[in-house]
């Protein structure tokens, strides 16, 4: 791995960071894959970054880059959304075998069962439906089919709705199904006692309090969501819990009103889902991250690298 350089004033050297995201290593009802390919990716992908660059807490970087101190020229940050059960069990092991940090992004709703994935949710009913079908205004869901057109076009309407009209919509749809058995939801995420396990070992940031993507609502509802986020991580783990991830994090999934209530929260950085590499003057709320597939392996990094134009910062140019 390249040192950290030597010049106290890292923004004059043109300091870079790339924040890659994942969410789950093992199979889902989103996304399924092999049992163990995930993981065997996500190995192969950060041994390939940890070459690439030096990997790096997020918080810490961002709180050493805001102090002047001394950073990477390239670093890495490497992070996972949503508090995938898989993440404590078998992606935080596999790191601290490699040496390397992470930070992973939890919903305090997840983590009391008081919040469904509904990402999670939608797949399951598809396949497990005993309905034939559902009509909706996208068109006609098809049991047990899910690369259908018309659910995707329903995903995207969901993303457009506040968090109570698309958590309303997902439920008309799976009783419109009547999926068979339970998605396994206290399976498929961590809880609170494997939080405080995994924020022992690793850094861990907010991802809303029930994972609301942020700009359909209000600005209230943005301030208070954020500051609850902050204050439950806080209460429970005992970490400061300062790093933000944006549901969703695509263009438009924040605004000024998210960053304000981020700020007012004390929430130090927070990431999007926009691809790209950040500079030592880009806004710590709005960074720029390369999300990743582990299960595609390492071949999938240098694909994504050369699409999203990584090359020359993985080069170390």
């Amino acid at each position: 791995m390249p040192p950290a350089h030597d010049d106290p004033l890292p923004a004059r050297l043109g300091a870079r960071l790339l924040v890659v995201g994942y969410h789950n290593v093992g199979p889902t009802w989103c996304w399924p894959q092999p049992p163990g390919r995930g993981l065997d990716g996500l190995i192969a992908q950060v041994r390939l970054l940890r070459r690439m660059g030096t990997v790096v807490r997020l918080g810490a970087y961002l709180r050493d880059l805001a102090a002047g101190r001394r950073v990477p020229r390239r670093a890495v940050a490497i992070t996972f959304d949503d508090g995938y059960r898989d993440n404590v069990r078998e992606a935080a092991p596999a790191l601290e075998r490699l040496g390397v940090p992470a930070t992973f992004f939890l919903v305090p709703g997840l983590l009391d069962r008081t919040t469904a994935a509904w990402w999670e949710v939608l797949p399951w009913a598809v396949r497990t439906a005993r309905a034939p079908h559902a009509d909706l205004p996208e068109g006609r869901i098809v049991a047990g089919d899910t690369a259908q057109p018309s659910l995707a076009a329903f995903v995207e309407r969901v993303k457009r709705e506040d968090r109570v009209t698309r958590e309303r919509s997902v439920a008309e749809l799976v009783e419109a199904l009547d999926p068979a058995g339970d998605p396994g939801m206290d399976r498929m995420f961590m809880d609170w006692d494997e939080a405080r396990a995994l924020s022992a070992r690793m850094e861990v940031g907010g991802h809303t309090t029930a994972h609301a993507i942020l700009a359909r609502e209000t600005p209230v509802a943005q301030r208070e969501d954020l500051a609850a986020t902050r204050r439950r991580l806080q209460e429970e783990l005992g970490v400061p819990a300062d790093v933000l991830a944006y549901p969703n994090g695509q263009p438009g999934d924040q605004d000024g009103h998210t960053t304000a209530a981020a700020t007012g929260a004390g929430f130090i950085g927070a990431v999007t889902t926009v691809t790209g590499v950040n500079g030592p003057h880009d806004h710590p709320l709005m960074l720029r991250r390369v999300v990743l597939d582990p299960a595609r392996g390492r071949d999938a990094l240098r694909v994504v690298a050369r699409a999203a134009g990584l090359a020359p910062f993985l080069a170390g140019r």
